[in-house]
């Protein structure tokens, strides 16, 4: 046998909606000469209607069901900690689970439950007259960094975008794992100082790939196109970054993330900047001024 609740309203319909009266001690009291009438409660921001109701010497009883709301990982088991909200004329307070799951009595209707995790927000409608189970799931996010041949390297830092950036971890053999709902999110990638953003919907696509591309700087002499070698060779992202120093051949090469850059080629006293996207073009050359 359930227990009693007080409603925050009853109404009564009899060519306009009335108020019941309230008889203090959780009973509502419809005073009317109609047969049948339709029947609204509020509770908890939300309301449910019975239409059709015996008005004469006749006690209706209003049940609310225990609502459950479950956040899993994904293999399926509850986790913790999800903020849970339900919408009822306005977004409302349902609860943090623990163990996995929060518990909330409410009429038994239609509602949208929105899951907090992580800072990432997922919204689900469910009509818990049918089933009070209201489950969540997250996915396992896999942000991977590979080479220009393809191969997962180290050391990648990642953040993804929730309110704000926000860390998810540092790959390991290549890969960054985190459990995350299963939206659409900006992913940030940063190695070797530069970073490179990458938009994703986990829903459809767990795995989040970025790739380096390897960028050649080839520095030669402005009056024959000599190659110089053991110039030094930098890039900007922050500050000026060692890229390396070239060879016989005039080259030096790092794996950079693919974005719009400044590199600088330096032999004694003289440099020369140069600004290039190595999205589109790896191959950055340099003519330096010099005998």
């Amino acid at each position: 046998m359930g227990t009693q609740i007080p409603a925050s309203n009853v109404m009564y319909y009899e060519g306009s909606w009335k108020d019941a009266v309230n008889n203090g001690d959780g009973t509502f009291t419809v005073i009317t000469t109609k047969p049948n009438v339709s029947v609204r409660v509020f509770y908890e921001g939300a309301n449910q209607t019975v239409n059709n109701v015996p008005a004469q010497n006749n006690t209706y009883t209003f049940t609310t069901v225990n609502a459950a709301v479950q956040l899993k990982n994904s293999l399926g088991n509850l986790i913790d900690a999800g903020t849970v909200q339900y919408y009822a004329g306005a977004w409302r307070s349902f609860g943090t689970t623990s163990n996995g799951v929060v518990y909330k009595e409410l009429l038994p209707i239609n509602y949208s439950f929105r899951m907090t995790y992580e800072y990432g927000s997922i919204d689900k409608q469910q009509d818990i007259s049918t089933n009070p189970i209201v489950v969540f799931q997250t996915v396992n996010a896999a942000v991977q960094l590979k080479n220009s041949l393809g191969n997962l390297i180290d050391q990648g830092t990642v953040q993804y975008y929730a309110g704000a950036w926000r860390s998810f971890g540092t790959t390991s053999n290549g890969v960054a794992y985190k459990e995350l709902p299963p939206i659409n999110y900006s992913f940030r990638m940063t190695y070797e100082y530069v970073s490179k953003d990458k938009q994703q919907n986990l829903s459809t696509n767990p795995v989040v790939d970025f790739s380096t591309v390897l960028c050649s700087v080839k520095v030669s002499k402005t009056n024959n196109n000599e190659p110089i070698n053991n110039a030094a060779v930098k890039y900007y992202a922050g500050a000026w970054r060692n890229l390396g120093t070239t060879n016989a051949n005039g080259i030096t090469t790092k794996e950079l993330l693919p974005a719009n850059l400044s590199f600088r080629a330096t032999l004694g006293n003289v440099s020369q900047d140069k600004q290039q996207d190595i999205s589109v073009n790896s191959l950055v050359e340099i003519l330096l001024n010099v005998p």
